[in-house]
């Protein structure tokens, strides 16, 4: 197989890579210049992603634009009431960035352009019919669906009434946008069966996220460090409901079950009411390095309600052998089984009865552990998922 050169397009850089999409690009980016690929990277510099200047030893050579992707009262008015398109989307949609985006195309004389997300093919959607390379879409999450499930689980009838709104122009986007590529990588079987389900017809291939697999620590934290841990970005919504859910109702249930327990959250953008906690056994902490704060870390929990694709974060913790407590929703995507390599909770109740197994049978979080591990091998070595993903690329190349 002959070696390609690879722009990949994002709507934020990788650096630091302290929340899941950036982990997601950049283990993919590595896997395939670990085939013996050239990767490039384009970044939009936005307000809440500004442009950084990558680490020393970085591997990949990066371009940026600036774009300002702020929300404003105008603009979001108007496109209420004048546009059936997403203001998520539309933010992203810019002449400007397109034009810089095509001088780099023509320039870098590329043979694959990856578009990470929607957003990542609505910086593109301006000079699509230009490019006269293939255009792959990295799909990290069906975005649609996260709006639905949250307009599905609001109480409010006037919130609820929009995000059910904002769903059916997202999923309106989404389907053009995805349509726009030559071919479109979903993380996860789920994912693609909710694109095919809304129409897209397209030729796809199902690639999940990568994790470089730590070696075995001698001793696994668990239940008995009396410690749970929640990590994740706050500037993503699902994160923010999921954390907001869990000290509100489901974190009483627990403190009174078992009062020495105590959470932790660590996260980019924590909000202050998280911080203001310790009273209750909540607290916050910094984690520049996620693995490093994971393993220091008793049980992880994945409380998500509305997410969609698959959670890197569930794939790390699963590679550390860390025992997890995740909803259902948190675990879509990843083929683990309840009870061999975590553990499912959807309710207060649930999350009660998991850590009191947990309590009554003491060798269970070894067992979980060491199962995790092997599951991470199988579905998540990065060799293997890149030598995958680069052959599907070459078909799409010769088509």
């Amino acid at each position: 197989m002959s070696k390609m050169r690879i722009l990949q397009v994002a709507q934020k850089n990788t650096f630091p890579p302290y929340d899941g999409g950036k982990l997601a690009m950049l283990s993919m980016a590595k896997g395939l210049k670990s085939q013996g690929h050239s990767v490039e990277q384009f970044f939009a510099s936005t307000p809440s992603h500004p442009a950084l200047a990558p680490p020393p030893e970085y591997p990949f050579n990066v371009y940026s634009f600036p774009l300002d992707t702020r929300p404003k009262a105008g603009s979001a008015l108007v496109n209420l009431w004048f546009s059936n398109r997403s203001y998520n989307v539309s933010r992203f949609s810019s002449e400007a960035i397109a034009k810089a985006l095509e001088k780099q195309i023509v320039a870098g004389n590329y043979d694959i352009v990856q578009a990470e997300s929607i957003y990542g093919m609505a910086m593109l959607e301006p000079i699509r019919s230009r490019i006269k390379v293939p255009v792959i879409c990295r799909a990290h999450n069906a975005e649609h669906l996260i709006w639905q499930r949250k307009a599905e689980g609001e109480r409010n009838p006037f919130l609820r009434s929009y995000f059910a709104r904002m769903a059916v122009r997202l999923r309106h986007d989404e389907l053009n946008l995805l349509s726009l590529a030559d071919a479109i990588v979903p993380i996860s079987e789920v994912d693609l069966a909710i694109f095919r389900r809304i129409g897209f017809a397209g030729k796809a291939f199902v690639s999940g996220v990568a994790c470089d697999l730590k070696p075995a620590t001698e001793a696994r934290p668990g239940l008995q460090e009396g410690s749970l841990f929640h990590l994740g970005a706050m500037n993503w919504l699902p994160n923010l409901e999921a954390v907001d859910w869990f000290v509100k109702d489901v974190w009483p249930v627990l403190h009174q079950k078992f009062p020495e327990l105590t959470l932790k959250l660590a996260g980019h953008s924590m909000p202050e009411r998280f911080k203001k906690l310790e009273p209750f056994g909540i607290f916050s902490e910094a984690a520049d390095d996620a693995a490093a704060f994971m393993e220091r870390s008793g049980m992880m929990i994945v409380p998500l309600r509305s997410g969609s694709g698959i959670r890197v974060k569930i794939i790390e913790g699963l590679s550390l052998g860390k025992v997890i407590i995740s909803t259902t929703v948190g675990v879509e995507g990843i083929q683990a089984e309840h009870g061999k390599h975590l553990l499912i909770a959807d309710t207060a109740d649930e999350f009660v009865e998991a850590l009191q197994k947990l309590t009554e049978e003491p060798e269970l979080a070894g067992v979980i552990s060491k199962n995790a591990r092997i599951f991470a091998q199988h579905h998540f070595h990065p060799d293997s998922l890149a030598k995958s993903l680069a052959q599907f690329y070459q078909t799409v190349i010769n088509a």
